[in-house]
């Protein structure tokens, strides 16, 4: 009976009320837990690099990961003296940068840190064979 009274609806009405239904409870939570652990994928690729490496170590791979990238530093606006800072102002840039970058440039970024420097370009091609 139910069905035929949501038929009379407009298509708007009737989207809404599906889409609501679509996203009730048990949905509605993993949904809310995939987007946290998106959110929190920035600071938990910074802390993996913070067991690894010390912060000093870091900046130094993330000055040389945008180095001939001229347009992305500045649009970042990298501090290129920041090695020679305390080891404070060091963490707050780190955080910053990895705070601002996309997904997945954290993710070429922890890449390139954890293999010594390679090449940042080689990690382009890369996700040509992540399946979809």
């Amino acid at each position: 009976m139910k069905k035929r009274f949501i038929k009379h609806l407009p298509q708007d009405v009737i989207n809404c009320i599906l889409s609501y239904l679509y996203f009730s409870y048990p949905l509605s939570k993993q949904v809310v837990n995939i987007n946290n652990s998106i959110k929190k994928y920035k600071l938990e690729r910074l802390y993996m690099l913070r067991v690894k490496y010390n912060i000093k170590s870091i900046n130094y791979y993330i000055l040389k990961f945008f180095l001939y990238d001229v347009v992305n530093s500045e649009r970042h606006s990298l501090n290129y003296d920041i090695m020679e800072s305390s080891f404070h102002d060091q963490i707050v840039e780190v955080t910053r940068i990895f705070n601002i970058l996309s997904l997945i440039e954290v993710w070429r970024l922890y890449r390139f840190v954890c293999f010594n420097g390679g090449s940042s370009e080689s990690f382009i091609h890369y996700l040509d064979y992540i399946p979809s």
